[in-house]
Order: C-alpha cells, then structure tokens, then sequence
C-alpha cells in the first residue's frame, strides 16, 4: 500500500468492484464488498427542500442510490423512471429503502432546481431524495466512496452538459456500507436488488 499513490489505489479499488459486479447479489460477495470497501465516511449534502442531509439519515434501514442531472436529456430521465419502479415495488416492505439521488452538476442543481425536478417528475415519495452540494464534495463521494467514475467532457450535441457518470443503483445497508451495485437496463438486475433490499 505504500508504494500507492492515491490515484493508483483507487485505481485498484475501482477494479475490484468490476471484479464483484457479475455476482453481487450473493451473501458471499455481498460480504467480500463490504469488507474490502468499509463504511461510507461522514457527509453533509444538501437536499431539495433546502434541509442538510447527512449519513445518519441513513443508519438504520437500507438505503438505494443512484446519481442523474436535471439537465441530463440522455440517460437520466430513464434512471428516474427506473427507479420510480424500485420505489413502487419497495412500498409494502416493512422497512422500505430510504432512496437516494445525488446530482453530478451540483453547479447548477440548487435546491430549488431539484425541487422543481421532482415536480415535473411526480415524485411525491417521503423516503425519495434528491440532494446536491459542492461540487468537490460530490465528486469525492462518487469516486472515493462509492468508487464509480465522473468526468465532464463539454457539452452534448444539443447544448446540454456532457458529464460522464454511472448507471449503477447501489444498494447501501443500515450500517453503512456497501452491499452490491446493480445494473439498471436489465429488469432482472433491478428485481435482484429489490429483493436484497429487503433483507
């Protein structure tokens, strides 16, 4: 380890997650993640209706996370509708997931730009959350403790934001730490992770 810079660690730890990914639903696997990726540290972000979020909202129950753009016109609004699904099919579990939706442009999702998101969205959920911050906090969350990619690389052909980011839901557990990252354009991957959600 000390012959690592930290690029090239999390490098490694980046690639150990893609060595997990095609079985993450096992306990087995469930385990080796948590152990090799240990406990979300303590954060502060900002949620929609302008209150601070932190990790203690998590503890206690299972916690799903995804990440999006309002300005996103690509991938993003299928990711809201497919977790719009996971939301509708955790509702009778009796500890249903908090949900989590962490802005990459938090340059421009304020608070009251997320809070109109959910609006036109229809999301009415209490245990649904849209959150943003600054923008370093936001990139050392998504790289450093959920050890996914983010880059933003100019703009789209239609004038839009062009941030690179993942499509994976991560499934979180009441004491923080990671249990498995899933896959979110095969419904059977999703099944998957409503099912560990709930345990």
């Amino acid at each position: 380890m000390a012959n690592l810079t930290q690029s090239s660690y999390l490098a490694c730890k980046a690639f150990a997650v893609l060595v997990l990914f095609s079985a993450c639903d096992t306990p087995q696997s469930q385990q080796q993640l948590s152990q090799e990726f240990g406990t979300l540290p303590s954060f502060q972000l900002t949620e929609s209706n302008g209150k601070a979020f932190t990790e203690k909202e998590m503890v206690g129950g299972n916690t799903i996370v995804s990440f999006m753009f309002t300005r996103c016109d690509t991938l993003c609004p299928e990711l809201t509708a497919r977790m719009k699904w996971v939301e509708k099919n955790t509702r009778e579990f009796s500890n249903p997931p908090l949900l989590l939706s962490i802005s990459v442009d938090p340059e421009h999702d304020t608070p009251e730009v997320l809070s109109a998101y959910k609006e036109k969205m229809k999301i009415t959920s209490p245990r649904w959350h849209f959150v943003t911050g600054d923008s370093l906090t936001v990139q050392s969350m998504v790289k450093e403790s959920f050890f996914l990619a983010m880059e933003k690389k100019g703009l789209t052909k239609r004038g839009t934001p062009n941030i690179i980011h993942s499509d994976r839901f991560l499934l979180i557990d009441p004491g923080l730490k990671i249990r498995g990252f899933y896959h979110t354009d095969e419904q059977v991957e999703l099944r998957k992770l409503v099912a560990a959600a709930q345990r």
